[in-house]
């Protein structure tokens, strides 16, 4: 078998997350590298961890520099937050997702996929506001925990973030559409004005259903697999069960079926067949 049941030693889960030197989340979404591809060819004519005790031997992420301090409060008027995405099918109803971060099959993110073609629109006007003239950098002193921003990935790509903590210099930021953090400082946030606040937050942390997960080390072989079988790809879920995390968000364990062949394909008896999980 390539999974084994071990006692979680790790505080904090990293899910496999790299930074780069410049402090910038490697990023694990397929989202950057079709925004990257379409900027490109324009040119030539556009973390916080689950409840259950998982974690990976991918990598290690780097620890932010301080202890964070007391939240700043915004000088001037604050924007309304960003919502959470509220309409998640009950429990044995079909929700048709796209997965949009994958680390392991204990810990990936999804988007509803009957708003991937208004995600996508977004994302393109985010690219165009942010890099003309209009764009407004942010000012230390209207920085506040919980409040929106846009920053760029790794490739440059534009996303919207909210802030979960504030460091002496570095800010911690969740990519709100794709699932995974980052760390960037205050420099490198722009200002989201209210067109691009009105889409939900599109990212729900999810786990795979009907495989163990309490107590699973994934290996590098395990988290590849499953993460070539799932980024970017489209499947029927079927909810099993609704979590809160600790940060109160909303956290699915979902039954995926890829249903582009002629046959039903349900992910998780792949993954066992393949030795890659154990049946729950």
């Amino acid at each position: 078998m390539c999974v084994s049941s071990t006692t979680r030693l790790e505080p904090f889960d990293d899910g496999g997350l790299h930074f780069s030197a410049s402090g910038q989340l490697i990023r694990r979404s397929s989202f950057s590298s079709t925004i990257s591809s379409q900027n490109q060819s324009s040119s030539s004519d556009l973390t916080p961890s689950m409840t259950a005790a998982t974690t990976t031997s991918v990598g290690n992420v780097a620890s932010p520099p301080s202890t964070p301090n007391k939240p700043k409060l915004a000088t001037h008027s604050v924007l309304a937050m960003l919502k959470e995405y509220e309409a998640i099918p009950a429990v044995g109803v079909y929700f048709e997702v796209r997965v949009a971060l994958s680390i392991n099959p204990g810990r990936f993110a999804v988007q509803p996929y009957k708003y991937y073609n208004q995600l996508q629109r977004l994302m393109k006007d985010l690219q165009a506001h942010c890099k003309g003239p209009s764009a407004q950098r942010v000012e230390p002193n209207q920085l506040a925990i919980g409040q929106a921003y846009a920053a760029t990935d790794n490739d440059g790509v534009y996303h919207r973030v909210n802030i979960r903590k504030i460091y002496d210099e570095m800010i911690q930021v969740r990519f709100v559409d794709a699932g995974d953090e980052g760390v960037v400082r205050c420099n490198q946030l722009l200002q989201l004005t209210p067109e691009f606040r009105e889409l939900p937050m599109m990212a729900l942390p999810a786990q795979l259903h009907g495989i163990k997960l309490e107590g699973i080390v994934w290996t590098q072989e395990n988290c590849v697999r499953f993460r070539k079988l799932t980024l970017g790809q489209k499947f029927i879920g079927i909810v099993r069960r609704v979590d809160k995390l600790e940060d109160e968000r909303r956290a699915l364990s979902l039954e995926l079926i890829d249903t582009s062949t002629p046959k039903d394909i349900k992910l998780h008896e792949t993954l066992i067949e393949e030795k890659h999980a154990l049946p729950a």
